[in-house]
């Protein structure tokens, strides 16, 4: 066993780092260095290491906190597991050519990473590879990479471009989540699952290529290649309506999670192909006048005589109609009293609500529901709080049932 300035190698595997930090040069003949050598090393702030290295062990550099640079020689064939996770004042770093596959959370973590280059020989990235590094800004995906794994870039806040490589065949759940500042995305026909994209609030239109079998965008929403069937709508494009084009027969169940668009209009007809979401309360509210949506989508607002639903459908309904009113729908307008009808029913039920929903509040003033001592003791809570227009509002309703009498 030998001891080079605090470096503990035997037969070639480097075991462990035992010195004081600073740069350090991992010497000729080490063919390996073990798993977690290095790591919780805070004084560690540069590393080289030989072409003789083939294999670094997992975790080997992990929370190293003052890394700054690593020179990685040309032997290396994969990041193993964990590897610079947690070094955060890693800010670049160029891979080997050789290096095939990237290793869960090797890069997790590293939060001045800036540019990391990945060479052409990458075949995979595992889960978490560069999960959480916010300042990552220049990444270019190699044609050639087959596997992203589970969120492999999620919280990678500084991305703004992204093309994905025909070559990929697998992305895994949440791979792209949480970028942020991702603005525009190249989508080939290796995509599957759109929601890898949540929470990219920046994204307001996927970019898909002529030449694909598979997709085209329509104002940057993504469909079959015959437009038949909405795959995606972008999860950064904050509208309040979007009307599904005529010619469209079906929907993915969770096209539109987690998009801040209100109201969808769904056209007689079309259908949600059942799938994987996140929830009716992360979706818009559908609109349509086929009654046979209406049990297929969490939340809707039916374009349609409430009596062709069951109970509970009316409820339902009742509550896609207030966020409706909302953006305003014209065509709505000749249901309107039905749904007016079914809340005066249901008084008790929005009473409530009005309290918190400035919406069903004016509701129930403008249809006059509203009682008097009810308007009164909100109109006090509501100038207690300093919510003036409010308040307001309620005097003077309570000014014109006065005229009225």
């Amino acid at each position: 066993m030998a001891e080079q300035h605090g470096l503990v190698i035997e037969n070639g595997l480097l075991k462990k780092y035992e010195g004081h930090g600073g740069r350090v040069v991992i010497p000729e003949g080490v063919t390996e260095v073990g798993d977690r050598a290095f790591q919780h090393c805070k004084e560690l702030t540069e590393v080289s290491t030989p072409a003789t290295v083939k294999r670094i062990g997992k975790g080997a550099f992990r929370y190293c906190e003052n890394l700054k640079g690593i020179a990685l020689g040309a032997g290396v064939g994969e990041i193993d597991d964990e590897v610079f996770q947690g070094c955060f004042s890693l800010r670049r770093i160029a891979l080997p050519a050789g290096v095939r596959r990237i290793g869960r959370r090797s890069f997790a973590w590293c939060l001045r990473l800036k540019k990391v280059a990945l060479p052409a020989a990458l075949r995979q990235i595992d889960a978490g590879g560069f999960s959480g590094c916010a300042a990552l800004a220049e990444l270019a995906l190699p044609e050639g990479l087959t596997h992203i794994g589970e969120n492999a870039f999620c919280g990678c806040e500084s991305l703004t471009e992204l093309v994905i490589p025909q070559s990929v065949r697998s992305i895994g759940k949440w791979a792209f989540n949480d970028c942020k500042g991702l603005a525009r995305v190249a989508v080939t026909d290796s995509v599957e699952d759109f929601s890898v994209f949540w929470g990219c609030a920046s994204l307001e239109a996927f970019v898909v290529s002529p030449a694909s079998r598979r997709y085209r965008a329509v104002d940057g929403v993504v469909f079959s290649r015959d437009g038949s069937r909405l795959i995606a709508y972008p999860p950064g494009r904050r509208r309040e309506r979007y009307d599904i084009p005529k010619g469209t027969t079906a929907f993915l169940a969770g096209a539109f999670d987690r998009a801040p668009v209100k109201v969808v209009f769904a056209p007689r007809g079309v259908q949600c192909v059942p799938g994987y979401t996140s929830g009716s309360e992360n979706s818009p509210c559908f609109a349509s006048g086929d009654p046979a949506l209406a049990t297929q989508v969490g939340r809707y607002v039916y374009l349609g005589s409430l009596d062709d639903l069951p109970r509970r459908q009316r409820r339902i309904a009742a509550e896609g109609f207030l966020a409706a009113l909302e953006i305003g729908m014209p065509e709505l307008e000749p249901w309107k009293d039905g749904y007016i009808d079914y809340i005066r029913e249901e008084y008790v039920t929005y009473e409530k609500k009005a309290w918190r929903n400035g919406t069903v509040l004016r509701l129930l003033m403008d249809s006059g529901m509203l009682k008097p001592e009810t308007a009164e003791t909100m109109r006090r809570k509501f100038d207690a709080k300093g919510k003036a227009d409010l308040a307001k509002a309620l005097a003077d309703y309570l000014d014109a049932r006065a005229a009225m009498q």
